[in-house]
Formats: structure tokens, sequence, C-alpha cells
């Protein structure tokens, strides 16, 4: 009796893992899916631009997404940035509050030979993040209870990235990552009858794994076609390779006192974007992409995720260069504006889980090449009805891109 009493406690809390909740504090529980929220970002300057990256190349930028944008760095630069978030949720219960202060990324390139644009770059970034709590009391179970679920961690990425010109408006890159995290979901649950003894269940995911990503920068396509108004037009794509995580899992549970261990695996899908950008004038720039991910091929151990879909990416961003009017400060600041969709990778109790958001933020000169870029997005994602929750979103990024003088070629007299 005691063994099937255990038993049925254990199924118990398996299945308020999986099931829908709506009292939340902490994060968002949309988090608590697949590896997580994804954390598409390429720095803090396309952050203020809706996110749109893939076709943005020049010598004051490292482009994190798409490694063919390294190839006109003149000098070894570097790059970091933290980002602050404010996540207010509402669901049909009620409304919770969350914010934090975290890092979110670091990158150096290193120009080899810039005739030939070939830059060799180095980055670590987030790739999704898991960040929910959960506490709500339940009398509508076989027994009354109080329930605490909490999830954390996420995966991150080391990338190695290389860009060569084939001629001088055509250039190509690639980059290797390795993919590595542990997320952990908790869950407990004690009874208010005291003849009932409460459980938890803790587990804990590790992953690792290797992807890789190719892209192409076609600047200023109009001149080689001799077409007067695409004279300025600047055409990019990108593609990155599925990732076949090792993901182990470890599971313990207090009745009884347990640990076992799962091997398992987790298939990230292939993804492809296409981005163009348009220099219009000297200082003004628009910038715009589409990004496609095939997250219904995804898989966990070999199975179907049912709540993942494949997920689309709109962005489209404006920005205002400053000039090199060293009389006054503000006409050298970069002022920049977008916007942004994301169908997003999730469908739960029948509804599609996306986001859209628009964006702003400046580039402050800070030195002689150096910027410090604030960027903020202002995002909602979700819905109240289905049983599920809205979210919206405040963001700001906090970056600082400075270069420093590291190989000169000299001529011989």
């Amino acid at each position: 009796m005691a063994t099937m009493r255990i038993s049925s406690l254990v199924r118990i809390v398996l299945l308020l893992l999986g099931a829908s909740m709506v009292a939340t504090a902490g994060g968002s529980l949309y988090s608590r899916y697949a590896v997580g929220d994804l954390l598409s970002f390429s720095g803090t300057r396309s952050y203020a631009l809706g996110g749109a990256s893939i076709a943005l190349i020049g010598g004051d930028f490292i482009n994190i997404r798409n490694p063919a944008g390294l190839a006109k760095i003149p000098f070894t630069r570097f790059a970091g940035s933290f980002e602050f978030t404010n996540i207010s949720s509402a669901t049909d219960a009620g409304s919770a509050r969350y914010g934090a202060g975290e890092f979110q990324s670091a990158s150096m390139a290193i120009p080899i030979d810039t005739a030939e644009g070939i830059v060799l770059s180095f980055a670590v970034t987030p790739y999704s993040t898991v960040r929910y709590a959960v506490s709500r009391s339940d009398t509508s179970a076989l027994a009354a209870s109080d329930q605490k679920f909490y999830g954390s961690g996420g995966l991150s990425t080391v990338t190695l990235g290389l860009s060569a010109s084939v001629f001088t408006d055509i250039h190509l890159g690639g980059s290797a990552s390795y993919y590595f995290g542990r997320t952990r979901q908790y869950a407990t649950i004690s009874f208010l009858e005291t003849s009932l003894t409460g459980v938890s269940v803790d587990r804990s995911t590790y992953y690792s794994g290797f992807g890789f990503t190719g892209g192409l920068i076609w600047e200023g396509i109009g001149r080689r076609l001799n077409v007067a108004a695409l004279r300025e037009l600047t055409l990019g794509a990108v593609v990155s390779t599925g990732v076949s995580l090792e993901a182990d899992q470890q599971v313990t549970y207090t009745q009884p006192d347990s640990t076992i261990t799962l091997p398992g695996s987790f298939d990230l899908p292939v993804s492809f974007g296409v981005g163009a950008a348009y220099q219009a004038g000297s200082r003004a720039l628009v910038t715009g992409e589409i990004l496609m991910q095939n997250w219904s091929s995804a898989r966990r151990s070999h199975a179907p995720i049912p709540e993942l879909r494949n997920s689309l990416q709109f962005a489209l961003g404006y920005e205002l260069a400053g000039g090199r009017d060293f009389e006054s400060y503000w006409s050298r600041v970069n002022y920049r504006a977008g916007a942004y969709y994301q169908s997003g990778y999730l469908r739960l109790n029948g509804s599609d889980i996306s986001e859209y958001g628009i964006t702003g933020g400046v580039g402050l000169p800070i030195g002689p090449d150096s910027r410090l870029d604030i960027g903020v997005q202002v995002a909602r994602r979700g819905t109240t009805g289905a049983g599920l929750q809205q979210d919206t979103m405040i963001r700001v990024s906090v970056g600082v891109t400075a270069s420093e003088v590291w190989f000169m070629q000299f001529q011989d007299e």
C-alpha cells in the first residue's frame, strides 16, 4: 500500500510539471518548454534595430549572427553587453512582475588580412534561458495541497568565426559554435492532510554539442549589375546547421529518496535567414530581415515535441549615423529605431505563442573609436485566453565596443 501511495504521488507531481500553470512569479512560464526562451542576439546595435543584422557589415560592428559581416573590421575590436529585463505577466487569475539583470555577450574580432577581408572572431553568448517560479494552492485535485515549481538555467554558446572577401563587394563567413548548459526544473508538493507525505522531483538536464553557421554578404549589388537604384543595396544570407545535443538528465526524488540518470538527446533544427540593408545617403540606413527555423522537426531523445511549431521572425530597423563634427557631441550620436514580429516556436492549448515589439536606442561616442550602445525593446507575448498568460516585457541592453591596434603592417624602406 505504501509503495502504491508513493508511486501515485510521484505521478501527480510529474503530471503537474506538465500541466498548464497560471499563478506565476519570477519569470515567464513559457521558458519551461523545450530549451527555454530563445535569445536571438547579434549586438546591442542590432538589438535597437529590431534585431536585424544579417546584412550589416562595417568596421565598428562585430556581427555575431552573420560571420560574413566581419570582413571589413580594420582593427582588433572588443564588445561586451549586459541586459536588464522586466516582465509583467497577467492571467485570468492575477498578475506578477519580475526583473533581473545578467550578462548578454562578449566578443572580439581580430583582422588577419584586411585586404582579403580575413577576420577571426570569438564570441560567448547565451542561447536560451529558463527562468520561472510558481507557487499555488490546489483544492481541486485528489487531495488539497500547496505546490511550488521552479525553473532555472539555460544554454550558452562559444563561437569561433572567420570571414574572407571573394571580391571587394562579396564576403563569405563561417563559424563553429559549442552549445552547453544546464536547465533545472524543480517541483514540490505538500499536502494539507497530515496523513499524506509530501514529495518533490528535481530534474536537471545537461546539454552539449556542436553546430555550424555559414554566411554571405553582397554589398552594393547595383554597382555590379549597373542598376543605379540598387547601388547602395546590400544583401545578406545566413544558414545554421541542425545541432544534435547530448541531453543527459539527472532526476532526484524525495519519496523515496533516490536519484536516477537518464541518457538523452535534443535536436536543435536548421535555421535560415535573409536580409537587406540600404544606405540612403551618407548617414541613413534601413535594414530588414526574415529568419526561419524548423522547430517542428526538433526531437527530444528521438521523440517529437508536441508543443513546438516552426518559427518565423521579421525585423525592420532604421539608423541615423552621427557625423564627424567634433564641436557638437550630439551630432556624433547614432540614433536607432525598429520593430519585430516573432511567430514563436510554441503552440499551447491550441494557441500560437507569438511575440511582437518595438525597439530603439543610441550609440554614444566615448572615445575616438569607442561607443556606449544602449538598446531598448518593449514587447508583448502570449494571451490571457485558453488558460495561458500574457507577458509584457521591457528589455534594456547596454554594451560597450572599442578597438585596439594589435597588428600593424609596415612597409620596408
